[in-house]
């Protein structure tokens, strides 16, 4: 998966654990593969946080610092 893709899955994820559950995370609706089970956690987190939702630039950044550890879950190099 690319970045962008994984941020939409973090905008949609945050959104449904804030807005409509009050800080229950949804289950999964298919399989997830690792690297967006991560991403849904990390959404997760800052939503039960308070952590405000994050800018394209902030999640880029979390995801370049996290970049050994996502490539091996799916994450796509290089893919924007």
């Amino acid at each position: 998966m690319t970045t962008t893709q994984l941020y939409r899955l973090y905008c949609q994820s945050y959104a449904e654990f804030y807005r409509e559950h009050g800080g229950v995370l949804l289950g999964a609706r298919r399989p997830l593969t690792g690297v967006e089970a991560v991403v849904i956690e990390f959404a997760a987190e800052d939503a039960a946080n308070g952590t405000s939702l994050r800018s394209p630039a902030q999640f880029e950044a979390c995801v370049a610092a996290g970049l050994d550890a996502l490539t091996p879950l799916g994450l796509q190099k290089g893919a924007a």
